[in-house]
This record gives structure tokens, sequence and C-alpha cells, in this order.
């Protein structure tokens, strides 16, 4: 069975608006019989072993607030100490999808989701069309038709392709 891990980067864990959307999401793909987990990120995490559950699973949801125009520093933290080890050949993380919330008050969103797809990309990792979510809210009704108030959409889209065989490049 394929299965996805979710990680939350919200210093307010069970609090946090990131935490609540990821459940959603995660609660989506095993609707479509995909197995799911949560990694919740704290300032003590142990990158080896976070790095080790990552590997296992057929696909990702990281979830974060935005904090100063970017991620928290929980996510940053994670990315810097998690992505290095995981980093160089042969590429563990390769052909994996990953889906990425991002959390805001106002502004910023589009830099926080930014700043993960990146240094995900250079790991291997590949976002879908469709597989990011901007929750701003500020903005009333969540934007257009609601759009960024559907995280189950997310859930299923990267359920979707962990189920698919991994795309190699090497």
């Amino acid at each position: 069975m394929a299965t996805l891990l979710g990680i939350l980067g919200a210093p307010t864990r069970e609090k946090s608006i990131a935490y609540s959307l990821l459940g959603r999401a995660l609660r989506a793909a095993e609707r479509l019989g995909v197995g799911t987990d949560i990694e919740i990120l704290e300032s003590d995490f142990n990158a080896h072993a976070v790095g080790e559950r990552m590997v296992k699973a057929n696909g990702l949801i990281i979830a974060t607030p935005v904090h100063w125009f970017n991620v928290s520093t929980l996510i940053k933290r994670f990315l810097d100490e998690v992505f290095w080890e995981l980093d160089g050949e042969p590429y563990p993380l390769e052909g994996k999808p990953l889906g990425i919330i991002a959390t805001c008050n106002e502004d910023g969103a589009n830099q926080a989701i930014a700043s993960i797809a990146m240094p995900a990309n250079h790991v291997g990792l590949y976002v879908p069309p469709f597989g990011t979510l901007i929750h701003n809210i500020a903005m009333p009704g969540h934007g257009e038709d609601g759009w960024q108030d559907d995280p189950e959409f997310i859930g299923r889209v990267i359920a979707t392709h962990a189920r698919q065989k991994r795309i190699r490049v090497a």
C-alpha cells in the first residue's frame, strides 16, 4: 500500500490552521486507500529519523504557517538539515510527489512555497500540478470559488501520484 507522510512545521502544533489543513489532506488520501502518518516537528527533532521516514513514504505533504513572508523556523531547519542529509546520489527521494500547504494572515505564502519547492526539487521531489495550497485567512472566501479552502484536493492529488510508479531519471 502506498503511504503519505505529512510534515507539520507549526510551533503551535495542533492549534495551528496548518495542522487542521494537513489533517484534512491526509484524511482525503486515506479515503483513496493510501496510508498516512504525520511528523510534527519540534525544536529538538532528529533530522536522520525524519529523513528515514521520508524515504519510506511514497509521497509527502509539508504544511507551514508563514512567518515574516517565509516558512516557519521549524521548516527552515528541516530543509537545511534533512534535505542536506538526503542530497546526493542515489537521491532516495527522487520521483516522489510533494504537496505544500502554506497558511498566512496576509501575504508571503508564495515565497514560503518557493522556499520549500526549490530545495525539494534539488533532492528529487516533484510538486505535481495543483500540488500547492495557499490558505490566506485575510482573503474573504479564501479565493475564487473557495479553492483555497480545499486541502482535500491536495490530499487526493498527492495520493494519486504516490500510488503511481516512481519517476526516476538516472
